[in-house]
């Protein structure tokens, strides 16, 4: 049986980021500056250890401003990587693919899940993939503490912009989240383009929205990649030798 599908609690999930699209709404200004030292700052109620704990109790109760410190602020942990390569992601989807599932088959994946989420606890990819395998093993209570993950993350994300131009971009600290968000509305991309040094625009395939295309600030991933080049300081061509003072 391959996954066709979604668990209710997805569905919900993607209404509510269906209502938050559609409709007119505050966006909350990401000011990266203020974030990098909040979350640094062990006095801060933003400091990140302190809101990563609560992410991983799948606090229900984190405030807008606690998601957006949150999501934005694991841009300045050692853990944070600008294009996060998943070494389990293929393992899972091969899971998917099989025409039938055993209970055996759901919590291997279920452990490749935890694999990848602990060294990557953002990716709302495989927290929906986990989920899913939750509830067909009927841990629904499990799936649902994956669920509250997802829209900790997503609506750091959507209460960032409405992404319908350059000024109101969603903000993503990588790539493969825009992806993700596209993936809960069902949107396909047909084409992406680099417009003015960080944004990211993708048109959208044709859908039942109306949606023709949206802008991704990807500011801090390009930022966080200027500062690992300057780190590994200049390299030489390949055959060339350093010149002796």
């Amino acid at each position: 049986m391959k996954y066709q599908k979604p668990i209710m609690s997805l569905l919900l999930l993607l209404l509510t980021v269906c209502s938050k699209m559609v409709a007119a709404q505050e966006i909350t200004e990401v000011d990266y500056a203020k974030i990098e030292k909040e979350t640094k700052d062990p006095k801060s109620a933003y400091y990140f250890p302190k809101l990563m704990q609560r992410y991983l109790k799948s606090d229900a109760s984190m405030s807008k401003e606690d998601r957006m410190y949150f999501y934005y602020g694991y841009s300045y942990t050692d853990q944070y990587s600008t294009s996060p390569i998943d070494i389990y992601y293929d393992s899972v989807r091969a899971i998917f693919n099989k025409d039938t599932q055993k209970r055996s088959d759901w919590q291997k994946l279920v452990l490749y899940a935890d694999s990848s989420l602990q060294a990557d606890p953002l990716n709302m990819r495989m927290l929906k993939y986990q989920a899913y395998a939750y509830e067909q093993m009927d841990s629904v209570d499990r799936a649902d503490l994956n669920q509250a993950k997802i829209k900790i993350v997503s609506d750091a994300i959507l209460n960032s912009g409405d992404g319908k131009s350059l000024q109101t971009a969603f903000h993503v600290i990588n790539v493969r989240d825009e992806y993700d968000l596209m993936g809960m509305l069902k949107l396909k991309s047909d084409g992406q383009s680099l417009v003015n040094d960080h944004y990211d625009l993708i048109a959208i395939k044709e859908n039942k929205y109306g949606i023709k295309e949206l802008y991704f600030n990807v500011y801090r991933s390009m930022a966080k990649m200027d500062e690992m080049f300057k780190e590994a300081g200049p390299t030489l061509p390949a055959g060339s030798k350093k010149k002796k003072k």
